[in-house]
Order: structure tokens, then sequence, then C-alpha cells
């Protein structure tokens, strides 16, 4: 027996000063390996494939707020409904009213992912060329046939 109380046998495997060390082939895990893609036109490519652009500055919009699109647009459906049954007890051609309300149709779109956003940047951009131009241009003949 030992000062700490163990076999001799059990002395050789526990150390108290020295550090424990993991084997080989726990530490090859912590190992990072370098990304397959190197160069700059790669990775340009890769991100306009994978990234995509949310906007929006509340990460729970869509969460909180699809449910609350959705009641509103049955309260408006079922107002409207409601408004338009009193209107029918009153006088018989409202009847026919009643069957033309449709529900507001809800939807939803994707998010676009960073190429289309900058293709449709990029075309916004083009289309947009001069169009100050030929507002005020407009807004002068407006003027000009009016006064």
């Amino acid at each position: 027996m030992n000062k700490l109380g163990l076999s001799d046998s059990v002395e050789g495997l526990v150390s108290i000063n020295e550090p424990r060390v993991l084997n080989k082939s726990s530490t090859a895990s912590l190992d990072h390996t370098m990304s397959a893609v190197h160069t700059p036109q790669e990775k340009k490519r890769l991100a306009y494939e994978r990234d995509h652009y949310a906007k929006g500055k509340y990460d729970k919009r869509f969460r909180k707020g699809w449910p609350a699109k959705k009641r509103k647009a049955s309260r408006s459906f079922r107002h409207a409904a409601d408004a338009l049954t009193k209107a029918a007890s009153l006088n018989a051609e409202s009847d026919a009213k009643i069957a033309a309300i449709r529900q507001r149709p809800l939807g939803k779109w994707p998010v676009p992912s960073l190429r289309e956003r900058v293709a449709h940047k990029l075309d916004r951009r083009v289309r947009s060329i001069g169009a100050k131009k030929a507002r005020r241009r407009a807004h002068e003949r407006r003027l000009a046939n009016a006064g």
C-alpha cells in the first residue's frame, strides 16, 4: 500500500500530477480539415446557389405573423358576410351578393436564393434607367394640357 491507499499494481496506472492525455483516435476527431473550395470564384458560385435572402429583422415574424394573417382574413370574411346577411334580411336583392363574397386568398412564397435576388436587383436597375426623366416629362405634359 502507498500513501494514497492504493495498491502497488494500481499506482502505476494512476498519476496525480500528470495531465490526462487523449489517445490518438480521439484527437483525430478534433482535427479540422480544410474546405474543398479554394478559389474565390468557386466560393462565389456556391454562395449564389446556397445562400438565400431572407429579409426581416424579427426572426419569429413568419411563425407569429402567419396565424395572425389568417385570422385577419377570416375575420374580414365573417364581417362582410354578416353585413350582407343583415342587409339581405331587409331587402331581397342582397341574396345574390352573399354568394359573391369570397375569403381573401392567402399565399406563401419561397425565400429567393441569392442568385435570384441579385438578378432581380440588376434587372430593376436596368429598367429604371431614364424612368425619372420620363415621369417628369409626363408630369409636365399633364400640366401643359391642363393649363
